[in-house]
């Protein structure tokens, strides 16, 4: 079929309507009724169009049971990886054996993706809950100008910060918040700052941004206490509020292969109970939307190579998680498993307690 791409989905689906028989030709389904009726005629052009949005190796291996072979050296995280790591503790819940509760968002036009996770001491985190503000919708009209961009994002922050600094957290029998929060300044930087300047909450709320590892540079003159793995808190240059710099391609990384091992062991990555696993399928979605294609060591350190598993792909809660990786080093966290104290700034767990007496 030789359709050009701005015709879009409504010209291919005209075109599978007048040309059934052929593009049936050939093709078996095991689950017939398996296809979105309304917008679909058939289980083989529900296939088609998975094929299409995905791309071949992400429909290969989540549909197939077929997946591709990838290049030496490097790993195969899938749909079912990160599925299988839910385990039987309830949301916004977290082991006694958590030292650090900490959370990140990412910012776009979709909404504000946010992840609140704990780790314990060895780096093994639990993502507690996650979401997105606006939960409808997105966060700024199309074609906006920059101030009502500029308007939404620090009103959405607002409200979603306000809502996490009201939410109970339980770790044990104890009532418990994040100790930081991390929010990316990649997009509207001006904003997120502002609005950590004007922030007042019982836990830390700081700008973030994630480099490639070709990047990613410690700046002793800018430094602020003493760098954790990958990540250290710089001083802004025009602003008020400090903001934390992380090797992106570094966590992202250690992030991923956290859903490869078993759920539970130490480094492993894991998810709140749900009656059914395939109700974190949307978050799966993003946490495998970008593949590590390539990795290897240059004179000036490791080189990272992503790619998107498809068109149509997204990864903001991989972001918002890989930030929290960010932060949970940032409090003194190391991937070794090594702690990484950090004078200048101890690490501490808020207890609900702490924000009601602040009130």
């Amino acid at each position: 079929m030789n359709k050009r791409r701005e015709d879009g989905p409504e010209t291919a689906d005209a075109f599978y309507t007048a040309n059934r028989e052929a593009m049936d030709a050939g093709a078996a389904v095991d689950w017939p009724e398996r296809y979105t009726r309304g917008k679909e005629q058939t289980a083989i052009q529900h296939a088609e169009n998975l094929l299409c949005d995905l791309g071949e190796e992400v429909f290969a291996a989540e549909y197939q049971n077929q997946p591709q072979q990838i290049a030496s050296g490097q790993y195969e995280l899938t749909i079912n990886h990160v599925l299988a790591h839910a385990i039987d503790i309830p949301r916004l819940h977290v082991s006694p054996a958590v030292t650090v509760l900490v959370g990140g968002v990412d910012i776009n036009r979709a909404g504000l993706h946010w992840v609140v996770a704990g780790f314990r001491q060895d780096m093994s985190a639990h993502v507690a809950a996650y979401g997105r503000h606006p939960q409808r919708g997105e966060l700024w009209p199309e074609n906006a100008p920059e101030q009502v961009i500029a308007q939404n994002i620090f009103r959405g922050l607002k409200e979603l910060v306000d809502a996490l600094a009201q939410t109970t957290f339980h770790r044990g029998a104890t009532h418990i918040l994040p100790g930081r929060i991390l929010i990316d300044a990649g997009f509207s930087g001006a904003t997120v700052h502002r609005f950590a300047e004007v922030s007042r909450y019982p836990f830390r709320v700081l700008p973030s941004i994630g480099r490639a590892a070709s990047q990613y540079r410690v700046t002793k003159g800018t430094l602020i206490g003493r760098p954790g793995e990958m990540v250290h808190e710089q001083k802004a240059q025009t602003r008020i509020c400090n903001y934390a710099l992380f090797n992106a391609c570094h966590w992202r990384h250690i992030m991923q292969r956290a859903f490869l091992g078993i759920p539970g062991e130490a480094g492993s990555c894991t998810l709140y109970k749900v009656d059914n696993s395939q109700a974190h399928q949307p978050f799966a979605e993003h946490i495998i939307g970008e593949r590590l294609t390539n990795l290897y060591q240059t004179d000036k350190g490791p080189r990272y190579e992503w790619s998107p598993r498809g068109p149509g792909v997204h990864w903001d809660w991989a972001d918002a998680l890989t930030i929290c990786y960010a932060a949970a080093a940032l409090a003194g966290l190391c991937s070794t498993g090594t702690p990484v104290e950090n004078k200048a700034r101890p690490r501490k767990i808020y207890r609900q307690e702490d924000f009601d007496r602040r009130r």
